[in-house]
Parts: structure tokens; C-alpha cells; sequence
């Protein structure tokens, strides 16, 4: 009971927030209510007390199903999704990055399309790390490994909070090497802990803030560079006031979702 009741509350958590996707695996047909409500269940729990994070992308794998049941991957996601999901309160596609759906058959009853269906998951999933990958790329928080051990540290040491922030920690692990980028990362960081009713408004607020501290700090410090270093400065604070606003706008769209 305490392992069945851990898995269905503490791994979906667990896995949203440390993984760039997840394949969730049920054997019900697809036109059946009690798996999608299995899947959103799963979907939901995920994110409880998670106040940000990079969502992740999701396979939704019919196993086992009966040869009858569409094969293509586009053709049984839209399907699913034109099935189950809710348009004007969507949940699936509000807390992933990418929905997919696959279905595969039994391994006795036909091992040619089992293999070929297989083939089809393991491409599936490749392509959505890599595309995980870019996006990380282009937030400018790409983890080395020794990072992500810090991250599942966090994870771990934090689990049981209320507000479990992977966004900031992210945030703290990549944070701009020059000395006025981080200076105002970490002033939107300070002010943005601050509670509110309206957190959309209110991260606007503090990426502005931040972004006009950063020029004011910048402004300073030129009077006191050469002209060559201060484009250097100009160039490099630049590219790391870029890369802030990319990162909080993930943020901001994680938080307005959940």
C-alpha cells in the first residue's frame, strides 16, 4: 500500500521535475475515460507544490494494444488528444512541452510491428531529448553533470516543500559569470520572491527592475573602462541580459500554466 501510494504521489513529482521526458506506460484502450483520467491523474500530481520548472516533454505508450489500433504516432496523438483533452481547459498540452502517443502491440501476437513500433518510441524519444537540448541551449541552462547531481541534491533535500522552485535553482546553478549580469540576476531573484496576487504582473515588473538595474550598473561602470573595454562589456552584459530574459520568460510561462 505505502509503495503503491508513494508511486502514484511522489514519482510523477519526482519525475517532472529532473527529467526532459517521460514515458508513461498503461495498458487500457485509448477511447477509455478511466485511462485518461490514469494519465491526467499522473499529469497533475506531477506538479503539485512545484512553483516552477522546465516542463518536460510526455509519451503516452498504449501497451499491449490490439492490432487494430492506429500505428501512426501523429495520427494516434491527435486522436487522443481530440478524444480526451479539454480545449478550453487543457491539461496535457498546459503542462508539456510536447504530447505524443503511441501504440504498441503485444509481442506474441505480432513481433515484426512490436519491433517496428519499438523502433518508432526509441526515434520518438531521441528527438524530444534533442529538441529538450536546444531549448536548454537557447535558455543559456545547460547543466553539466556535476550540475545536475547538485539539481537532484535539491530535489531530494526539498521534496516535501510546499513551493519547490527548480526554476531559481536552475537559475543559481547558471548564473551569469559577469559580475554586473549576476548582480542583477540575483536582485530579480531577491525581489521576485516576494508574495502576490498577480505573479504574471509581478514578474514583469521585476524582470524590468532587474533589466534597468543591470543598464544603471552598466552605465557606472563604463565611466571607469577605456573605450575599447567598455564595448567589450557592452557586447558580454548584453548577451547575458538576453539570456536572463529568456530564461525567466520560460519561467513565467511555467507559472502561468500551472
Amino acid at each position: 500500500e505505502k509503495r503503491r501510494k508513494s508511486v502514484s504521489t511522489h514519482l510523477p513529482r519526482f519525475a517532472y521535475v529532473i527529467s526532459d521526458v517521460i514515458v508513461y506506460i498503461g495498458e487500457g484502450s485509448w477511447a477509455n475515460t478511466e485511462y485518461r483520467d490514469n494519465v491526467v491523474a499522473f499529469a497533475n500530481a506531477a506538479v503539485e507544490n512545484v512553483a516552477s520548472a522546465i516542463r518536460p516533454c510526455i509519451v503516452i505508450v498504449h501497451n499491449k494494444c490490439n492490432l487494430h489500433e492506429p500505428m501512426d504516432v501523429d495520427l494516434m496523438t491527435e486522436k487522443f488528444l481530440q478524444l480526451h483533452e479539454n480545449e478550453e481547459n487543457p491539461v496535457l498540452t498546459r503542462l508539456y512541452d510536447q504530447v505524443k502517443c503511441i501504440s504498441i502491440p503485444d509481442f506474441y501476437h505480432d513481433q515484426f510491428l512490436f519491433d517496428q513500433q519499438i523502433t518508432k518510441l526509441k526515434q520518438l524519444v531521441s528527438e524530444m531529448l534533442a529538441s529538450q537540448q536546444m531549448k536548454r541551449n537557447r535558455l543559456g541552462c545547460v547543466l553539466t553533470q556535476i550540475q545536475w547531481c547538485d539539481l537532484l541534491k535539491y530535489v531530494v533535500d526539498n521534496f516535501t516543500s510546499k513551493s519547490l522552485r527548480i526554476g531559481t535553482f536552475v537559475g543559481e546553478l547558471v548564473s551569469p559569470e559577469n559580475s554586473l549580469a549576476k548582480n542583477a540576476f540575483d536582485f530579480f531573484n531577491t525581489i521576485y520572491e516576494a508574495p502576490t496576487d498577480n505573479r504574471k504582473k509581478h514578474y514583469l515588473n521585476c524582470r524590468r527592475a532587474a533589466i534597468d538595474m543591470l543598464g544603471i550598473l552598466l552605465l557606472s561602470s563604463l565611466r571607469h573602462e577605456t573605450t575599447t573595454s567598455s564595448f567589450d562589456v557592452i557586447n558580454e552584459t548584453g548577451a547575458k541580459s538576453t539570456q536572463l530574459e529568456q530564461f525567466q520568460n520560460e519561467i513565467l510561462s511555467q507559472q502561468m500554466n500551472k
